[in-house]
């Protein structure tokens, strides 16, 4: 018999449940620290930004250090690498978030968002 390997996302629920807020620690945040909609944005720094980042490029939530959004959140039932790639580019695009965190029921990604002295490279990590 064999035995079954456990990986961490194993444990994970699925991240379209709430508890991806507990699981990361946001839970208890709200804006101007933690935005989940554009309603939430006021008259806020980089308010636009995050609206679009919220309304039209489709993230879960946007979490900002001093008011500026630092990490962008998508939760994804299935990853979709195109999707991924696509949003990746219009967030690094948009100049402002240092992180991009991809959530999906069998897998997460870290995107790093800044450019390295201008050459416009990016990192990403995932975890399986």
């Amino acid at each position: 018999m064999r035995a079954k390997v456990m990986h961490m996302s194993d444990t994970l629920a699925p991240p379209h449940d709430e508890t991806w807020k507990e699981r990361l620690g946001l839970s208890n945040r709200s804006a101007p620290e933690f935005y989940e909609s554009a309603a939430m944005v006021a008259d806020a720094p980089h308010a636009l930004a995050v609206r679009t980042a919220l309304d039209e490029l489709g993230l879960s939530g946007i979490f900002c250090v001093q008011g500026v959004p630092t990490i962008g959140i998508l939760n994804m039932a299935a990853y979709d690498a195109a999707h991924v790639i696509n949003l990746h580019g219009a967030l690094w695009n948009q100049g402002l978030a240092s992180l991009l965190l991809v959530q999906a029921m069998f897998c997460a990604s870290i995107l790093w968002l800044e450019s390295r002295r201008g050459s416009g490279a990016s990192s990403s990590t995932s975890v399986a």
